[in-house]
């Protein structure tokens, strides 16, 4: 697939945009021990209406495609996220992801993603409007112009929504490192958002009735919104299950539990929508997070 990349580096885009700114299906297993026995859940229906109380985590989501340089290493990627975390000061930004891929057939391609996440369209405009304006901005891009280049033209933007909470089943590694899973799905027949987000109550219950402490698992969903110019436009997709844990042994879990114990739903499901066989598979890291600025990612899995 073309990319139109920038002439700089993400850096430049990623801190001048921030600095000027004042402002997560039907899964195939990987290979998993024996799921442990499903928790009793005595009244479903009192359940998934208590589960839908708690608000849902909205974001306006923006990946953008990276490239490595022959500089990519983890001490420069440390380097890199160190400095760029000193400028970041918009209230708007509220967590950053970069996701390194594990498989070479992944549905959306072998590249690195570097995730933004906004409390809106427009504050992400806003900053889009500015990034350019940062003298910070452009020294720091030419200092690490070898080590990460990103499609920042062709950024691929989605609406997310965090059903269930992140903490649910425990909390991210101090390192920041989490195992990633994303499926790319498109809808079925006449189902469309208003059916999938409908759906998500139950989803949510299951989910958090599972026995999956201490794995740190959470599901979400991105609904598509790329334009045209977006690096993957051509990928088809109306919408993407991501999936999270602290491993990938974690993630194995996860979803031998949801094979084992989620034939109801994954049938519910099936009415709404189709999703790949397998999905893209990511080694992951928190880059920022609003709630949490102590936490420094450490890049010695790359």
């Amino acid at each position: 697939m073309l990319h139109r990349f920038l002439p700089q580096s993400l850096c430049l885009f990623l801190i001048a945009l921030l600095a000027a700114c004042s402002a997560e299906q039907a899964p195939q297993p990987d290979e998993a021990p024996a799921p442990e026995p499903m928790a009793a859940v005595e009244d479903t229906e009192s359940m998934v209406a208590e589960s839908a109380e708690a608000p849902a985590m909205e974001y306006f989501i923006e990946f953008m495609a990276c490239e490595t340089g022959p500089d990519y290493s983890a001490e420069s990627m440390t380097s890199l996220v160190a400095e760029w975390r000193t400028l970041i000061s918009s209230d708007d930004f509220q967590g950053s992801w970069f996701y390194s891929p594990v498989s070479e057939t992944n549905t959306f391609g072998p590249t690195a993603w570097w995730e933004l996440g906004w409390t809106s369209k427009e504050a992400a405009d806003a900053g889009w409007a500015q990034w350019s304006q940062n003298a910070e901005a452009a020294a720091l891009a030419e200092k690490y112009a070898s080590v990460l280049n990103c499609d920042a033209a062709g950024r691929n933007a989605w609406d997310f929504v965090g059903h269930v909470p992140a903490d649910t089943f425990g909390e991210t590694q101090d390192a920041g490192y989490f195992y990633s899973h994303y499926w790319t799905c498109s809808y079925e027949g006449d189902a469309g958002r208003e059916e999938l987000e409908a759906f998500l109550p139950s989803h949510k219950a299951f989910i958090e009735a599972s026995p999956l402490q201490g794995t740190g698992y959470h599901p979400g969903v991105y609904f598509d919104r790329r334009s045209t110019d977006a690096s993957h436009a051509e990928v088809a997709a109306s919408h993407i299950w991501g999936e999270w844990a602290r491993s990938k042994e974690d993630m194995a879990k996860a979803t031998e539990n949801f094979m084992e114990n989620g034939g109801d739903l994954r049938a519910e499901y099936s009415k709404i929508g189709t999703c790949t066989e397998t999905p893209d598979r990511y080694d992951s890291w928190v880059l920022y997070a609003s709630d949490d600025a102590d936490l420094v990612p450490d890049f010695s899995r790359l």
